[in-house]
């Protein structure tokens, strides 16, 4: 792996396998997926001791599982600007995963590295990603650089509702894949309409502060990287 100019011989690796369904188009593809995430820890502070970086590299890592298996199994992929796809996807129950353009994998690659990388925070950085879908022969490859993401970096440039976030989805440290909006005709503030709001993310985090161990069985080794900074995008 490659940070920076600097190759990074030892890292970890965390593969994960879901299927869902991708609504392209107006039509709806079961599909299978395979994602391979590298990450290794970082001390962006240079001030914390070997132990702090590996117990909170730890804490980040089971964050990322936990949104991995909480919101991609039979997660819906749906472009929110076809209203036809937006329908069908808010006919069912499954969890939604919204996206500002048709939902491939050039896109959704780059939202899961966005994601990943905002859950991650200053404890992993989010490295190269993989992600390889049944329903095509390609598989798509992402390392963020100096050029970004190319996604909306507000919700209201992809969506033209009011919403409880700014941010979108993908740039918040939160258990959430779709936005809380404020559809026409709905009354009231939208602080009111979500004031039960829960961030499962956020409860699963307070479970490991408050010390909670082996809520993830998988080995992880976690690499210190020193004198490195990441560059902020």
């Amino acid at each position: 792996m490659k940070i920076g100019s600097k190759h990074i011989n030892s890292y970890m690796g965390l593969k994960f396998e879901f299927a869902g369904v991708r609504i392209l188009h107006e039509m709806l593809y079961s599909t299978r997926w395979s994602l391979e995430v590298n990450l290794v820890a970082v001390d962006c502070r240079k001030h914390k001791s070997t132990d702090a970086m590996q117990r909170q590299g730890n804490v980040a890592f089971q964050k990322l599982y936990f949104w991995l298996e909480s919101v991609l199994p039979g997660v819906v992929l749906t472009n929110v600007n076809n209203p036809v796809s937006l329908s069908i996807a808010g006919s069912v129950e499954n969890v939604m995963l919204f996206c500002p353009d048709e939902p491939t994998d050039d896109l959704f690659v780059r939202l899961l590295h966005s994601k990943l990388s905002a859950i991650a925070g200053d404890n992993l950085h989010i490295g190269e990603i993989k992600l390889n879908a049944s329903d095509t022969t390609t598989t798509y490859t992402f390392c963020v650089d100096e050029t970004g993401y190319h996604l909306p970096t507000t919700v209201k440039e992809y969506i033209d509702l009011p919403s409880l976030y700014k941010k979108p989805w993908w740039v918040r440290d939160d258990g959430f894949s779709f936005e809380f909006l404020k559809k026409r005709g709905m009354k009231g503030k939208l602080t009111d309409l979500y004031a039960g709001l829960e961030d499962p993310l956020k409860e699963f985090e307070g479970l490991l502060v408050d010390g909670i161990p082996d809520l993830i069985t998988e080995p992880a080794e976690i690499i210190q990287v020193e004198k490195w900074k990441p560059k902020q995008v």
